[in-house]
């Protein structure tokens, strides 16, 4: 889930707030574009969430050897 507001988020993908709204309702479709656009910002967000998790794991890991 990315932590964004309906604001950062329209201007993320470059469409007006409206729009946004309009795509969460379910009342309009995006562009390929736009789709493109989202489905980017989903993999950086998952990128840093992995390595989040990688560093997360490291730590355990050491902590468990006592080091």
């Amino acid at each position: 889930r990315l932590s964004l507001s309906q604001a950062a988020m329209a201007e993320a993908l470059s469409v007006s707030t409206r729009h946004y709204s309009d795509l969460e309702r379910g009342v309009s479709m995006c562009s390929v574009a736009t789709m493109t656009r989202y489905i980017s910002l989903c993999k950086k967000e998952m990128i840093a969430y992995s390595d989040l998790t990688d560093d997360m794991d490291n730590l355990i890991i050491a902590l468990d050897q006592g080091e």
